[in-house]
């Protein structure tokens, strides 16, 4: 800055001079001026890349994370112990970030991506100081999670930033899992995946397979994005990958797995009957037999369709309603299959399934096409 003072100095003092002798001779004070006006170009240089180098960073943020997809050799044994060889050949994941404090992980943690023609095969290892501070109390199957370590998926299969698949995973390997567009708890309906976890006296790691076969993705998809984060339940922090250099969660931000070698989506089919009667001593508690199905469709391009005759509701958990006193209609959670699943696709203000005690048949289909979203029901 003082360089750039005096330049300015010089100049205004040559130029003052050429003004004050008309009658002399200008080459001496030409020459004065170019040189003055060299020197103060140099300090301008040397002063102006760097604040405007910092702009143009900060301007033009990073692009999101590309990995290309691994086909590992051999599927792993999902055990929760990381012992396999398929995770030397899967990509390694060592860049965890703490997004809401900028700053690196509490803890160490590490992940692995792999794939084979079946599914996707997801490591973490959790490395932890205090291993005896491990939270891990809930042991029932989309139990209530949140209190424990774990470890997160998000998947998009789509790649559109809309629809992700999430998958949580304890250290003893416990499951909680949302599908996109909804979908009924039962296994049969929305398909198994599977975990384990273990833990150790240097922290807890955990395995993942996701079949293939349970995701609705387009026939030909290579791409697909992720997201993988680690919560540390005793101090509520979250460590994730990739780092999206904001504290906002961005699907924009998500990783874009590549090179995937998805298998063809075939049209699958699932059929569910069933029968009942109730026998009682009592003549009026008796039912004579009745009997219903449910049928599920799922086509290659993702597109969902579903039938029900004679469905029987009376069998399945329902929320205790309250007894609280209202002068307007109850809006309760819905927990039958045949509205649970794609219910995102019939939005509540829309359309209220409960008002709906029963009914004969039923059919319905949902899906994506294109750039539209579609639900459809009868």
């Amino acid at each position: 800055m003082i360089e750039l003072r005096v330049a300015v100095e010089q100049t205004r003092r040559t130029v003052a001079c050429l003004g004050a002798r008309p009658g002399a001779s200008r080459r001496p004070v030409l020459a004065q001026v170019a040189r003055a006006l060299r020197a103060l170009g140099a300090c301008a240089v040397l002063l102006l890349p760097a604040p405007l180098s910092a702009a143009v960073e900060e301007a033009a943020p990073e692009g999101p994370v590309s990995v290309t997809a691994v086909v590992v050799t051999t599927a792993p044994t999902i055990d929760g112990v990381l012992d396999d060889a398929c995770w030397k050949e899967a990509t390694h994941i060592t860049d965890f970030w703490r997004e809401r404090e900028d700053e690196p992980p509490i803890e160490k943690t590490e992940a692995w991506l792999g794939h084979d023609a079946e599914a996707i095969y997801i490591a973490f290892r959790c490395h932890d100081s205090k291993p005896s501070e491990i939270r891990a109390a809930q042991k029932k199957r989309q139990g209530r999670v949140w209190d424990d370590d774990r470890v997160l998926v998000f998947i998009d299969v789509g790649n559109t930033g809309r629809n992700f698949y999430s998958f949580n995973v304890t250290p003893i390997g416990t499951q909680y899992d949302n599908v996109p567009g909804g979908t009924s708890e039962k296994i049969e309906w929305k398909g198994d995946w599977r975990a384990a976890g273990s833990v150790d006296e240097e922290g807890w790691s955990a395995e993942i397979e996701i079949p293939f076969s349970i995701l609705r993705y387009p026939n030909g998809q290579d791409t697909f994005r992720i997201w993988l984060a680690r919560i540390l339940a005793r101090q509520d922090d979250w460590c994730t990958w990739p780092r999206a250099f904001a504290r906002v969660w961005d699907a924009d931000n998500c990783a874009r797995w590549t090179g995937l070698t998805t298998p063809p989506v075939p049209f699958r089919c699932t059929f569910m009957p069933y029968a009942l009667s109730v026998l009682s001593e009592d003549e009026e508690d008796r039912e004579p037999l009745t009997a219903g199905f449910d049928v599920k469709g799922t086509f290659p391009n993702g597109v969902v369709g579903l039938g029900t005759y004679n469905p029987d509701f009376r069998n399945l958990e329902d929320v205790v309603e309250t007894i609280d006193f209202t002068y307007v209609e109850r809006h309760l959670p819905e927990y039958r299959p045949f509205f649970r699943e794609g219910e995102y696709y019939f939005p509540g203000g829309i359309f209220y399934s409960r008002r709906i005690e029963d009914f004969d048949l039923g059919a319905k289909a949902f899906g994506t096409l294109g750039r539209h979203q579609f639900g459809v029901l009868d």
